[in-house]
């Protein structure tokens, strides 16, 4: 096992050492939309619409980060809670142990269906999508209908609890 770490280390570097060295031209360059928050709103942000869809991409990626990482981490507690449970009890349980553990199992089910939620919304309002629509906006091909209206709403909502235009 110890041989096949090393050869597999040996193999990474020479990989790494000879592609830096004689491949310069084939090593992958930096992509676009790999940028923070604020370089895109430098580089994209050149109207308020931009802005607002710049803003709108990072906040619902970061709600969807929160997600995850907060029924993940519910989940992953409910679901040892839940092992201890079952592993703890004898074959012949009460009916009340019973719809404790079906209750138990049903909340941590829930809750990593909520992450699976979370983590696709993560995935789905990703920099490249939001790069390609940006894109697509400065070239004329307008922005997707639905994105436009989910925008619309969420200014709205910004709006009546803060007060201001």
């Amino acid at each position: 096992m110890k041989i096949l770490l090393v050869v597999g280390l040996v193999c990474f570097f020479s990989n790494n050492i000879f592609a830096s060295t004689f491949c310069s031209d084939t090593l992958p360059q930096e992509k676009p939309y790999k940028i923070s928050r604020q370089q895109f709103l430098e580089k994209y942000g050149k109207d308020d619409t931009a802005k607002a869809i710049i803003n709108y991409y990072f906040a619902e990626r970061r709600t969807a980060l929160w997600i995850t990482i907060i029924t993940g981490v519910i989940a992953i507690l409910s679901g040892i809670e839940l092992d201890k449970v079952v592993a703890n009890h004898p074959a012949h349980m009460e009916i009340g142990n019973v719809f404790f553990i079906l209750a138990l199992a049903g909340f941590t089910w829930m809750t990593v269906s909520f992450a699976l939620i979370g983590v696709y919304l993560f995935l789905h309002n990703s920099r490249k999508r939001l790069l390609k629509i940006l894109n697509n906006y400065f070239n004329g091909k307008g922005i997707p209908s639905r994105l436009r209206k989910q925008i619309r709403r969420k200014l709205a909502i910004k709006t009546a609890v803060h007060g201001f235009d």
